[in-house]
């Protein structure tokens, strides 16, 4: 199988299909944490997301013409899907800490190499890798606090309902050979 064969009409039609049901599921069941079977939908839904985003970016690239409503019907429900859980994750102080410690360990190791322990001291060393740290947190915290407003929109139950409909009713009207952009011409 190809890479390319991913964004075929038939493999566009069963993802936005399994995706629009997983979405429709999601909403319908709610977002509540005593709820074993949510948990499960979001991880599933992950997944999905990713490959939805994945068959997304290859039907763009890919020199099949899909209609512009399964492309922007695809990356809706994918990144509503993928960014549901991603926006629960904080890695901007994680990425920034590992950094940091890299980048004074790297900084150490220069000062011996190259006999600069005069000038690049301990406490200096500690001090230019805290300020990249913060530099890279702060960076890192804006595209976060991006990601997860983009996923609290998708993600919200009436949008997710409403965008899993959707692909759900354009996966029928691809197999009958129309598709969204085709009606409301």
């Amino acid at each position: 199988m190809d890479l390319g064969d991913l964004a075929s009409t038939s493999v566009v039609e069963i993802v936005l299909l399994i995706g629009g049901l997983l979405a429709v599921a999601s909403a319908v069941v709610g977002h509540k944490k005593e709820r074993l079977m949510d948990d499960f939908l979001v991880v599933l839904g992950f997944i999905a997301g990713a490959v939805i985003i994945v068959v997304g970016l290859i039907s763009l690239t890919s020199s099949g013409k899909l209609p512009i409503s399964t492309v922007i019907i695809l990356f809706a429900l994918g990144l509503g899907l993928f960014l549901h859980l991603i926006k629960k994750i904080k890695i901007a102080a994680l990425i920034a800490l590992i950094i940091g410690i890299a980048v004074g360990y790297l900084l150490y190791q220069a000062s011996k190499a190259y006999n600069l322990t005069g000038y690049l001291t301990p406490t200096v060393i500690v001090i230019i890798a805290f300020v990249i740290m913060i530099i890279i947190y702060v960076m890192l915290k804006f595209f976060e606090d991006l990601i997860s407003i983009a996923g609290g929109i998708l993600s919200f139950r009436p949008v997710m309902f409403i965008v899993g409909l959707l692909a759900i009713l354009e996966a029928v009207l691809l197999m009958a050979g129309s598709s969204l952009s085709d009606l409301l011409k």
